[in-house]
């Protein structure tokens, strides 16, 4: 099906060259038409993609306009949208913390609340690792310049401060980013109002980077639940070595891996892709 004959329609919300950009050419590729909305940055390469039927300027709870939940309602049902996806934290944590108020709900890619809960959460995803019985960095929590300089002396340097979550529903625009410290005299430049809502302070660990991408619904012999799959799957990836550099700067190099055919026989939909886990 060409694009110009393409009835299905899908709004894509997203703002890069990486996730935003690979999904506006996989539907268009697909005959889909689609539509854009939510990016930051007009001058985005992704925005000039031939696959793109229509940039559409909406509020954006980025900016904490008002507005944007009434005018994505309107747009998705007068556009009858079959599917929304939003490729970003700053695009799914809002609607994921609104998704009650949506008025098609189920035209949008988003996951169940409680598995949105761990998986926004640094903190409940490594408890939940522990859990599983899977490799994780020794990891404490900081408040205070004090506290992150007893954290640091335990864990040694490098040291990696992260955000429990990344992306506050409140304040979406503002994302929290990971800070790498190399020595004691670091520590003062981290900013207090930051520590006072928290960091997880992590110890850095050579290794290989290996990493996972699953869609659901999916099958695994001998599961009875999706908690029990996932699980599974989680143990599974991190069992598929990736060649990768040695870690230095708190992220592996990307390079190509296919998946053995054990692993695609027991996924009806399953992609394998270069995230590094530390």
């Amino acid at each position: 099906m060409h694009l110009k004959d393409a009835r299905t329609g899908v709004l894509i919300l997203g703002e890069d060259e990486r996730s935003f950009l690979a999904a506006i050419r996989s539907f268009g590729r697909a005959g889909f038409a689609v539509d854009v909305a939510w990016y930051n940055d007009l001058g985005n390469p992704a925005l000039a993609s031939k696959y793109i039927r229509e940039r559409i300027d909406l509020p954006s709870p980025r900016h904490r306009e008002q507005t944007w939940l009434a005018t994505l309602n309107g747009l998705v049902q007068e556009r009858d949208y079959d599917f929304v996806l939003p490729c970003h934290d700053a695009q799914v944590t809002p609607l994921q913390v609104h998704r009650q108020y949506l008025a098609l709900p189920d035209r949008y890619a988003l996951i169940p609340d409680a598995a949105f809960a761990i998986a926004s959460d640094k903190g409940r995803t490594h408890a939940l690792a522990r859990q599983l019985e899977i490799p994780v960095p020794e990891q404490r929590v900081a408040r205070s310049h004090s506290e992150l300089a007893r954290v640091a002396e335990a864990l040694g340097y490098p040291l990696y401060l992260k955000p429990p979550c990344s992306v506050n529903p409140e304040r979406p625009g503002v994302r929290r980013e990971v800070i790498r410290l190399d020595d004691p005299g670091q520590i003062a430049v981290v900013p207090a109002a930051d520590l006072r809502e928290g960091y997880l302070a992590q110890e850095a660990v050579q290794g290989r980077g290996v990493g996972v991408e699953f869609w659901p619904p999916f099958s695994m012999s001998g599961c009875t639940s999706h908690r029990q799959a996932a699980a599974a799957a989680i143990g599974v990836a991190f069992r598929l070595m990736r060649r990768s550099s040695r870690i230095r700067s708190g992220s592996s190099r990307p390079c190509p891996t296919r998946a053995p055919a054990w692993w695609n026989s027991r996924f009806r939909k399953t992609a394998v892709c270069p995230t590094s886990w530390k």
